[in-house]
This record gives C-alpha cells, structure tokens and sequence, in this order.
C-alpha cells in the first residue's frame, strides 16, 4: 500500500500543468532537492550531527525542535552564522521513553498526558488536543525563533502529528496551509488532488517528497538506497528528509535508532555522494527560494490573518477529501506521515 501510494503521488505530481521546479525558474526535466535534516535541537547529539552534515556541503536545510532542551545550542549556531536556510519542525509530540518535553505555550491541558508531557503519538495528539490549544503551541514554537533572531524559511510536523491523517481531522491541515499564508513560510507538504488549489493560491508546495524512514537501516544498503535515489529523482523539486546525529553515550540513552542517525551523517559528509549529485545534474536548494517564490506570489505582507483564510481552507480540503483517493490511503496507512 505504501508503495501504490508514493507511485500515486509522484505520477499525479509529474502530471501537473507546471511543477513547481518550473515556477521557480527551472526546465521541465530539471530535478531539484532541498535535503532537509530533521530534529535538530532535539538533543546534543542531534546538533553536532546536523552541523556536520551542513559543513560537508550536501544537506541544504534543517528544521528544529523548539521544545526541546538543545534548542539554545542550535539557535546560537544559526545566528553565530546567520544562516537562512531553517525551518521549524513543529513539534507536538514527545515520543521517547525517558527524554522527554512539553509546550512551550504554557498551560495546555489537551496537549499533554498524565505525566505532563506531550503526547508520545500523533493519533493521541489527534483525539485529545483542542484545535485552538495547537494553534496557540505552533504560533508559539514559530515566534520563539522569530523572536530570537532566525530567519525562518518554512516549517514541517514533527511525526506528522500536524496533518490529521491518523483520525481524518482534516482541519489540522488547514490550520497547518493557513498558517503558511500568515507567516509566508512553506509548509512541507507534496503535491497531489487535495493541495493543488493551494499551489494555484501561491502557497510552495512541494512536486514530491521522499521521506527518509524508507532507507533500510544498516550500511551499505542505506547508503546504496540514497545514491540510487539521487541518480534517479524525477523531475521537479523533491525534499528528502534525514535524521543526522552522532551516535554517542547520549543518543543511545535516547533510541534505539541510533546506529541510523549516524549512518545518515556518515552517508551526507560522503564526497562520493556528492559528486553523485553532481554528475546527475541535481540542483540543491534550500526552502529560502520557495518562501521568495510563495511570498511573491501571494503578495505576502505582515498582518496577514490565518484566521481570513482558514475557513476557506477548510472546505476546500473537507470537498477535495469525499474524492481523493490519495486522502483515502493516506488515511488508512496512517504511519506513512509518522518517524521517530
């Protein structure tokens, strides 16, 4: 199912009038990457990993875990080098045995579990968790980097807990793309019959995304499977995410997935892969150009209100949603959003 599902998304994007790779300025047949560290901030180990991979030259973009005790550590790193290319990576789940955190809103009694952190899943974030209470949390988590001097370029769902795929709580994702229109920032989201007339609005959505959890674990055949997917990436703008971190006494205190976080650093600071990269013709980018595309196109201006638009978001969505089969499998898959 998940396969017939990634096929789906990538035939419906390559279909489109003009992929967004194209409204960027490129040719139809060009193949574009942003790649994407996740979790950053998460932990110690997370940062050094993911500043590694920044320094090796290949990993474009990174988005952070505002919650999360390292956050200061990354946001001292992003203005020392007043880097442009950093999302944040909306968290509204903690889902690790021992380390743990909570909102950073303040008091949110449906964002949180009996122990009074946030929600270890995305479908307990979805039965539980107030639409306004996650709205104040994601508004929140944006401000705090805004505030402290980072110079945005998008935001994502840490888990997917912020696409409403696990329970059909459609308004999640409206809330999410209303959002994109107030603070003029993409929302990482691939392109397919439910988002379309939100590219058409002027909102950056991505022509396909590929999401790391698919690389088998365990070298070489994780490194195998990313050079295969960077000599043959289909046309358009593709965002690969990865989860890069030092496997220390720190991060194996924290998951079991360790080894893989620091197969991911190893294969991004590879120079071999770069020149993959390189000899295929791929053009990496960060999500810095599409946030100029998306406040271009809507004629992005401070004051803008997700509140103008989040009602007419949400019915596009709710009629989109009765036909698309891609709704559908996404719905019934419901782990294809979720990583840890």
């Amino acid at each position: 199912m998940y396969r017939v599902f990634c096929l789906l998304l990538c035939m419906i994007a390559y279909c489109t009038a003009q992929s967004l790779a194209e409204a960027l300025g490129y040719k139809k047949d060009d193949r574009v990457i942003i790649i994407n560290a996740d979790d950053y901030g998460m932990c110690h180990a997370e940062n050094m990993g993911t500043h590694k991979v920044f320094k090796a030259g290949i990993v474009s973009s990174a988005t952070m875990m505002i919650p999360c005790p390292w956050i200061h550590e990354s946001i001292r790193y992003i203005k020392r080098r007043k880097l442009q290319n950093i999302g944040v990576h909306v968290t509204l789940t903690s889902e690790w045995k021992y380390y743990r955190w909570r909102p950073i809103s303040g008091d949110k009694k449906t964002l949180i579990d009996r122990e009074g952190y946030m929600w270890r899943e995305s479908k307990q974030v979805e039965l539980n968790a107030s639409l306004k209470e996650i709205e104040e949390e994601v508004r929140a988590q944006l401000d705090y980097a805004l505030q402290r001097g980072v110079n945005l370029s998008h935001f994502d769902s840490h888990m997917g807990s912020f696409y409403g795929t696990e329970t059909n709580r459609i308004e999640l994702m409206a809330m999410a793309l209303a959002l994109s229109y107030e603070y003029g920032l993409p929302f990482r989201i691939p392109y397919f019959d439910m988002t379309d007339p939100f590219r058409k609005k002027g909102l950056a959505i991505l022509d396909h995304l590929e999401r790391g959890f698919k690389a088998p674990r365990g070298m070489p055949q994780r490194r195998e499977y990313y050079f295969n997917l960077f000599k043959n990436l289909p046309p358009g703008v593709t965002e690969v995410y990865i989860h890069p971190a030092l496997a220390n006494e720190e991060l194996k205190n924290i998951t079991n997935a360790h080894q893989m976080r620091q197969d991911d650093v190893d294969i991004f600071t590879d120079p071999q892969l770069k020149k993959v990269i390189e000899e295929n013709n791929v053009h990496v980018i960060s999500f810095e150009k599409l946030k100029e595309w998306q406040r271009k196109q809507t004629k992005w201006r401070k004051g803008l209100k997700a509140s103008d638009v989040f009602p007419e978001y949400l019915k596009i969505l709710q009629e989109k949603a009765a036909t698309s089969m891609i709704w559908k499998v996404m719905t019934r898959n419901q782990k294809i959003w979720q990583h840890k």
